[in-house]
């Protein structure tokens, strides 16, 4: 070590994979969860959304945008390589995870109008 730049020259410890895909999850909450206030405050204004509404859909923003990370990030951990077919994985499967989360939200919509 030097006593003008402290330096370590050990390199940090390697990150478990569920480490990462928490991570992953938490970013993925954020993005989702911003994403969806955004548009929750533009419907609120311009739309007439109530309070609970818009809270409940940012709700599910946050979780969906972390449950579709968290999913693509443990599929892309299986690939070892990190250009675009680790990205592609990525976006396919969040994807995947995002339609289906928002087609069984929308059945259970659909159910509670019928009754």
């Amino acid at each position: 070590m030097s006593d003008y730049y402290p330096v370590s020259y050990y390199p940090p410890p390697p990150q478990s994979p569920c480490t990462t895909v928490v991570q992953v999850a938490a970013l993925g909450a954020v993005v989702g969860g911003a994403g969806a206030a955004g548009s929750a405050i533009w419907q609120i204004r311009n739309n007439g959304m109530d309070a609970g509404e818009a809270l409940m859909n940012t709700g599910r923003g946050i979780l969906a945008g972390a449950l579709g990370a968290a999913v693509a990030g443990a599929a892309a951990s299986l690939i070892e390589d990190q250009g675009l077919l680790r990205l592609g994985v990525m976006f396919g499967v969040g994807a995947a995870a995002m339609y289906g989360m928002e087609s069984a939200w929308a059945r259970n919509r659909q159910q509670k109008d019928d009754e």
